[in-house]
């Protein structure tokens, strides 16, 4: 397996490429189903991802 095979199946988050339980109602992936992780290479360890932090293209309009 080569290194752009590899990410391709590592990273496919596509709705295909997840299970059916982690998709929501539309069919679209639902984080707090799916429980994303994260590598923390300070630590060596995974870290579970949270919550939402913030709404994407909204929430910074405020700082103008």
């Amino acid at each position: 397996m080569d290194a752009q095979e590899f990410w391709s199946k590592t990273l496919d988050l596509s709705p295909a490429g997840v299970h059916p339980g982690q998709l929501d109602e539309a069919g679209r992936i639902d984080p707090a189903k799916l429980r994303p992780i994260a590598f923390d290479p300070v630590h060596n360890l995974y870290r579970a991802l949270g919550e939402a932090a913030g709404r994407a293209f909204h929430d910074g309009l405020q700082l103008k």
